[in-house]
């Protein structure tokens, strides 16, 4: 593994990839249909043959404006949702007056709830009460009540190459003591802990034995190790990096 690997693991920088686009029907969460979907049925044909065909909703993309949230929101919605906003004065009024209509649209659903929760806080202002802020969460790694308790990016690479250097070299002690004599088989590395090594063994594909399997496993570990000791060497250069104090 690269230093830039290492890098990338230890400050969460690696993603998956992306979903691919989906249609503008594809599903009914990216938009306002109120009930209409994709028909499916025959075309009028003059033989006996029946030809399939399908109805898809006029759905085009739009900026919908709500008083109460007091922004713009472009949203895919029908020809008939268009039409219902219209009609009931406004996307406010369509989705908390007429709940039924929007029940098919997830996105619907969310705007909703923070419809619900916007008219209430003007409620209580309209009041004179002032709504209490929301409680702030207990310390986390990345919602600190201190900031300087916050680990740096640079903290978690030293910890994450401390943790690889302490697992290859545990994992080559272990088969060090089975090649050594002193411990045997399954018991001892039940008995002394190593379950990730037993499990390692057991991953191995072919029909080799144990000890083959056993010599493959340190060769990796080995590499891993060095690996592991360049990465530290190079990240050493740089003083922001102190393995000796973390």
């Amino acid at each position: 593994m690269s230093v830039v690997n290492a890098v990338a693991l230890a400050s969460g920088l690696c993603r998956g990839r992306g979903t691919a686009k989906t249609p503008i029907m594809g599903r009914a969460k990216r938009g306002i249909f109120c009930g209409k979907h994709i028909g499916f049925g025959n075309n009028v044909s003059f033989s006996n043959r029946k030809t399939r065909r399908s109805f898809k909703p006029n759905v085009h993309a739009h900026n919908l404006k709500s008083e109460l949230l007091g922004e713009t929101i472009r949203l895919n919605v029908s020809c008939h949702a268009l039409r219902n906003i219209k009609k009931f004065g406004g996307l406010d009024n369509l989705i908390l007056n007429k709940p039924r209509l929007v029940a098919d649209s997830e996105i619907a659903q969310k705007l909703r709830v923070r419809m619900l929760h916007a008219l209430e806080k003007k409620k209580l202002e309209e009041q004179g009460i002032v709504p209490d802020l929301p409680e702030v969460p207990e310390n986390t790694l990345y919602n600190p009540k201190d900031e300087n308790t916050c680990p740096s990016i640079t903290d978690r690479i030293v910890e994450y190459v401390k943790r690889q250097e302490e697992n290859n070299t545990k994992i080559l002690e272990a088969i060090r003591d089975i090649e050594t004599g002193t411990s045997q088989g399954d018991m001892a590395l039940e008995k002394r802990g190593y379950r990730e090594l037993e499990l390692r063994v057991k991953l191995v594909r072919g029909h080799q034995t144990k000890m083959d399997k056993l010599m493959l496993l340190k060769e990796e570990a080995e590499e891993n190790l060095r690996t592991t000791l360049h990465q530290k060497k190079v990240l050493s250069r740089n003083p922001a990096y102190d393995f000796d104090t973390n």
